[in-house]
This record gives structure tokens, C-alpha cells and sequence, in this order.
């Protein structure tokens, strides 16, 4: 239950106050149904309301429903492991951990072949996104076992050594996704074939620019690596703040007001100049006026 009160704790205020802001800025959220799961982050199983509110919130509808389904795998899957020796344990846990990115899979497939469940927003529920949860439990399960195996702990060494390349992979891997797949554009699906290798594509992504960091502790103090290990917190603390308050000012008046652009035009650098120096600060005072002091009475309970 502490686990389910802290993430909520975390989550949910600041949440409020973002959708309250949306709602009075653009209005986001039209009449009490709506209000009901858009602030219960419960929106996503409702196909007219999947994008309202802060429209990227379905991320964290999903994020929501992984802190439910965590605890419970994790208890099980500690029992099945907890007589194991150390190294066996670490290779059951990530075997545990591929099954359950399988699912994600199979979850795609069958909402393929069922007439009924494709006209559902299936695409947006934790079950499609399991296998990306798995790459980031994997990756810290690896960096709990470096800190005991001496091989295990070379293999992370090299991957954080080598994080300049991985993330200009990840780079390169993007550009082409976004550019040369010809996919739709936002949440519009494809073939189940095609939209798999997008969603596998982004979680590759995703571990290559996060495993270097993750695994840095087992890197030389060099300059470098001095330098992310004390911006990475400060950057972490104020990230949820910046996903909750980006797309108000992406959408808002704001953009209208500064520089007028339309959706998928195209204009990147653009925006990136007017929007993350604005969610940065926007995002700072949230954290010091809400997330430090709710963190700080948490801490005491």
C-alpha cells in the first residue's frame, strides 16, 4: 500500500494542476463525464475521450496502471526466484522479465485478429507497452547485478564507456523511423507488422540512450561522466514537470502569440526554442512549490 500511496502522491497532484491549467486555458475538458476519467487518469478506456485533458497524459494513464500491475508481478516473481543463488536469480528475473515483454506482442496480434477490439484504443493500454516497462527493469536488474559480478559489471563498464555511440545510434535509428517508414502521423495505427517494428524500434531507442546513463556508477570519475552524474537528478527533477506543462504551452494561446506554426509542419527547432526554456521554468517552480514539499512530507510518513 506504501508503494501505491507514494507513486500516487507523486503523480497526482501535480497532474491536477496542469489539467486545471489546460482546462482553463484551452479547455481541454468539456462537461462532468469527461472531467470524471480524464481526472482519473481512467480516459484511455474511453475511445472519445483517449486524448483529452493533456493530450500526452495517456502515457501516464498507462504509467498509472504499471504501478498496480508491478507489485504484484514483482511479489510473484520474487517467490519464484527467492531460493535461487545470485547469479541464477539475476537470469531467472531477466527471463521472467522477456516473457512479460512478450505479451505485448501477443496483446498487438489478438487486438489484430478481433474485429471488435481494433475499433478500441488497445494501442494506449498497458498491455501493448509492457515490453518497454521490461527493457527499463532489465536494465536495472543488470545494474544491481554489475554491482555483484565481476563480468556483469565489465559488460555495464563497457555500455556506459561507450554512450556517446549509443546515443548517436539512437539518433540515427529515429531519423530513420520518423523519416523513411512513411508511417502515419500521432496515434493513427498501421498494420500490426509495421506498427510492432515502430514500437520495438522506439523501445531500442529508449534503452540506448538510457542504459549508458543508468550504468555510469561503474564508469572512471572522468569530467564527463562527473558532469552527467550531477545533471542527470537535477534534469530528473524537474522532468515530470516538464511532460506535464510542455504541451499547455506547445498549444496554448503562447504559440500563437510568439511563433505561429501548425502541426507537423515541420518546424522543430522552432518550437524546441520557445518551449523548453518555457517548460523549464514552468517546471521548476511546480517542483519547488509542489512536488519538494510533498516529497518532503512523504518522507516523514
Amino acid at each position: 500500500m506504501m508503494f501505491w500511496r507514494r507513486r500516487l502522491w507523486r503523480i497526482v497532484p501535480s497532474y491536477w494542476i496542469a489539467l486545471g491549467a489546460s482546462i482553463a486555458i484551452a479547455s481541454t475538458v468539456n462537461g462532468r463525464r469527461e472531467m470524471f476519467f480524464t481526472g482519473l487518469l481512467t480516459h484511455i478506456y474511453v475511445p472519445e475521450f483517449v486524448l483529452s485533458g493533456l493530450s500526452q497524459s495517456w502515457t501516464l494513464a498507462v504509467e498509472i496502471a504499471f504501478y498496480f500491475v508491478l507489485p504484484l508481478y514483482g511479489r510473484a516473481l520474487g517467490r519464484l526466484v527467492k531460493t535461487q543463488a545470485r547469479n541464477r536469480k539475476a537470469l531467472s528475473l531477466i527471463a521472467g522479465l522477456s516473457a512479460f515483454g512478450v505479451l505485448a506482442y501477443v496483446f498487438r496480434l489478438l487486438v489484430a485478429l478481433s474485429p471488435r477490439a481494433s475499433n478500441l484504443p488497445t494501442n494506449l493500454w498497458l498491455p501493448a507497452h509492457l515490453d518497454h516497462f521490461v527493457l527499463g527493469m532489465s536494465i536495472a536488474v543488470f545494474g544491481v547485478w554489475g554491482s555483484r559480478n565481476v563480468a556483469v559489471r565489465d559488460l555495464c563498464l563497457r555500455v556506459a564507456r561507450r554512450r556517446t555511440s549509443w546515443r548517436l545510434w539512437a539518433f540515427l535509428l529515429f531519423v530513420f523511423v520518423a523519416t523513411q517508414w512513411d508511417m502515419p502521423l500521432g496515434l493513427e495505427r498501421t498494420d500490426v507488422l509495421r506498427q510492432s517494428l515502430l514500437h520495438a524500434c522506439y523501445g531500442v531507442i529508449g534503452a540506448l540512450l538510457v542504459a549508458p546513463s543508468a550504468f555510469s556508477a561503474f564508469a572512471q570519475r572522468t569530467s564527463k561522466v562527473a558532469l552527467e552524474r550531477f545533471m542527470l537528478p537535477k534534469i530528473g527533477s524537474i522532468s515530470y514537470g516538464i511532460y506535464l506543462w510542455h504541451m499547455i504551452i506547445l498549444t496554448s494561446d503562447v504559440k500563437f502569440a510568439a511563433i505561429p506554426w501548425n502541426d507537423f509542419d515541420g518546424k522543430l527547432l522552432t518550437r524546441l526554442l520557445v518551449v523548453i526554456p518555457a517548460s523549464i521554468v514552468v517546471a521548476g517552480i511546480n517542483h519547488l512549490v509542489v512536488e519538494r514539499p510533498i516529497a518532503a512530507r512523504m518522507s516523514r510518513s
